[in-house]
């Protein structure tokens, strides 16, 4: 990313963060760190007072990181494997989660929108959805895609995300990021 001169936005799994709290630091200075839960484990569906509880421990573990006065910039979320459902916006909301990552189901029209979890908030108040609008790193190593298609299916989606005005969304998972990785 810094070769390219791009900023990314790392959603961390805060009960691997804690344990690599130096790199999600030095990440912090360039990138925007998110939260993607505390164990790689969804929401939808669970209760109300399952979901608080692991999020609460997600928030702690990351003011534990970055400190209370950096917690302010942590403000975006992806729910681990895209399960998420209202009660996780409604709680997320309540956090101080601004935005989150959703599932390209999340939006036909690939942009940008407010929560409907809770109809009666104005748009200052209600979570920004950016549904992910690009097959992920996993879509394209299952593929079996070589370096080239896998690169040139990317840009046409770039190609078309840019002309249609839509909000493109690649998630690539760190570990497919590496220099000889399919992402690199």
């Amino acid at each position: 990313l810094d070769a390219a001169n791009i900023r990314g936005t790392f959603y961390c799994l805060t009960s691997i963060a804690v344990k690599n709290r130096d790199v999600v630091l030095k990440l912090s200075d360039k990138h925007e760190i998110g939260y993607h839960a505390e164990v790689h484990v969804g929401f939808k569906g669970k209760s109300a007072e399952i979901q608080k509880a692991r999020l609460d421990t997600m928030v702690g573990d990351m003011t534990d990181i970055v400190g209370s006065r950096a917690m302010p910039k942590v403000t975006g979320f992806r729910a681990p494997t895209e399960s998420w459902d209202e009660t996780t916006e409604i709680l997320l909301r309540k956090a101080g989660v601004r935005h989150h990552v959703a599932d390209p189901a999340a939006s036909e029209s690939r942009v940008p929108s407010f929560s409907a979890a809770e109809p009666g908030l104005s748009t200052e108040q209600a979570i920004v959805v950016f549904p992910r609008t690009q097959m992920d790193d996993l879509n394209y190593k299952g593929m079996r895609l070589s370096l080239e298609k896998a690169s040139e299916s990317i840009m046409l989606d770039f190609d078309y995300l840019h002309e249609a005005g839509a909000l493109g969304v690649l998630s690539v998972h760190s570990q497919n990021y590496a220099p000889d990785g399919l992402m690199a």
